[in-house]
């Protein structure tokens, strides 16, 4: 597992670059510039924060993919759903694709240490919703 020090590219949504964020986007790349921080934009996005769809990098040029399909961009928002295919393979991005259902959001990677730890709201393996119910009542005790 790559430690988020350990990478060599930060990405962001093209989103930032639009109103109500241009100010903040201008200040960011103003500081990562500064420090020689190397980043790019993502195109083809539909919301800003990456960390929750991205794949997760796993070694130099290795980088696991995962189903992103969080219950809270259901419905009304599913507009605001990014699909990682599309973004990875714009930005040329090769993945392993699992069917782990995961939000990104919920990874925290451990400093010189190979586990990763899974925050509770953690993807069931596509479980039916009465199976996913149940796993989620067991992760609870």
């Amino acid at each position: 597992m790559i430690n988020d020090n350990q990478t060599n590219m930060v990405y962001f949504s093209a989103i930032l670059k639009e109103n109500p964020f241009t100010a903040f986007c201008n200040n960011l790349v103003s500081i990562l510039q500064k420090h020689g921080i190397l980043f790019r934009f993502l195109e083809n996005t539909a919301d800003i924060w990456c960390r929750d769809y991205m794949p997760v990098q796993v070694r130099e040029d290795k980088f696991i993919e995962y189903v992103y399909d969080p219950d809270y961009l259901k419905g009304r928002r599913s507009h605001l759903r990014s699909d990682a295919s599309v973004v990875c393979r714009s930005a040329g991005i090769k993945t392993i694709k699992t069917d782990i259902v995961l939000d990104g959001s919920n990874i925290i990677k451990y400093n010189q240490c190979p586990k990763t730890r899974l925050q509770h709201k953690l993807g069931l393996l596509k479980l039916p919703t009465d199976e996913r119910s149940a796993a989620n009542t067991n992760l609870r005790h």
